[in-house]
């Protein structure tokens, strides 16, 4: 993660970070921006975090 700058995210439409497993940062996805996808987020517990993810709705139009 120490090779994302704070304005990658302005400046390409993905990074990816590859490092045990590989995650793709966007911010944006098929039109649909960060506020847009957290307005029906779902929570989900992975090893006692709880964190946001996109409902299936929004997958969906990501597609």
């Amino acid at each position: 993660m120490n090779d994302v700058d704070d304005d990658d995210l302005a400046r390409y439409s993905v990074v990816r970070i590859a490092d045990e497993i590989v995650v793709d940062l966007m911010a944006k996805a098929c039109g649909v921006d960060y506020a847009d996808a957290s307005r029906d987020a779902v929570e989900m517990l992975f090893a006692d975090v709880t964190i946001p993810v996109a409902s299936p709705r929004t997958l969906i139009r990501t597609k």
